[in-house]
């Protein structure tokens, strides 16, 4: 229960901060914290579509969710199946950080990805967990 609160309470952070939120920083500026360095490794993997890179950083056991509670997959070979798909069907797609927070191992950033299947752009919020080097929990927030 107490996550939950946390994340809510981050994404609701992240929706009113906006813009006074630190910009991605993918141009190579040095991050604030491992986790958000392990969450930035994970968006250059993808926007890279190194599947094998971008799996490598979750944990063996990872779950996604959909917030509040619904798990969508978990583990490693349910993110390469699902990414695996996703860099065929979509070979254009590419994400980029519009806004993002952090605290401890928490990492929540505001995403815009464009050249999903059927040509559609989407932003969502995303809650990633981070332990000992590894992405260990994902949430989605539409």
């Amino acid at each position: 229960m107490r996550d939950i609160v946390v994340l809510m309470l981050l994404a609701v952070a992240c929706r009113r901060a906006g813009p006074q939120l630190q910009p991605s920083t993918a141009s190579g500026q040095e991050q604030s914290s491992a986790p958000e360095r392990v969450v930035q490794m994970q968006a250059d993997a993808y926007n890279r579509h190194d599947l094998e890179g971008f799996v490598a950083l979750h944990a063996p056991d990872v779950r996604f969710y959909l917030y509040p509670d619904s798990l969508v997959f978990e583990g490693r070979d349910s993110v390469r199946a699902r990414f695996r798909r996703l860099f065929a069907k979509a070979p254009s797609v590419h994400a980029t950080t519009d806004a993002r927070i952090v605290q401890g191992d928490f990492v929540v950033w505001q995403e815009t990805a464009t050249g999903l299947p059927g040509g559609k752009t989407g932003t969502q919020i995303f809650v990633w967990e981070v332990h000992n080097g590894l992405i260990t929990k994902v949430m989605g927030i539409r």
